[in-house]
């Protein structure tokens, strides 16, 4: 079965946040373990680490939940208005868990670049 107009433009969407997001934590740890570096018992810096870390996962395991939601769509036959609707807003769920935490990795991120 073909994805729907609607779910595909949600999913490329969902993909964009997830490899920005991906991007902005790369750079947080880095920043963060420079910062380590030069205070390795801050407990603030230690927190960030952690989150940073957390958030890296978290992008792993939605970028594995997505796939899964469209292999679970591309194998199904038959799928009702509401079976689509569903999808639309598992995944609108999870769009908006990812740009939450993209914007507090963008705030953790600021902050370390002051320290630099």
């Amino acid at each position: 079965m073909l994805v729907p107009a609607n779910i595909s433009s949600l999913i490329k969407r969902f993909n964009y946040e997830l490899d920005r997001l991906d991007e902005e934590v790369r750079v947080g740890i880095s920043l963060t373990e420079i910062s380590l570096n030069r205070f390795p018992s801050n407990e603030v810096l230690i927190q960030f680490f952690a989150y940073l870390s957390s958030s890296l996962l978290l992008v792993e395991v939605d970028r594995r939940r997505i796939q899964a939601i469209i292999n679970n769509f591309l194998e199904t036959d038959i799928f009702t208005d509401e079976d689509i609707q569903e999808i639309g807003e598992t995944i609108g769920a999870e769009l908006g868990r990812i740009i939450e935490a993209k914007l507090a990795v963008i705030e953790i991120k600021k902050r370390l670049e002051e320290l630099q």
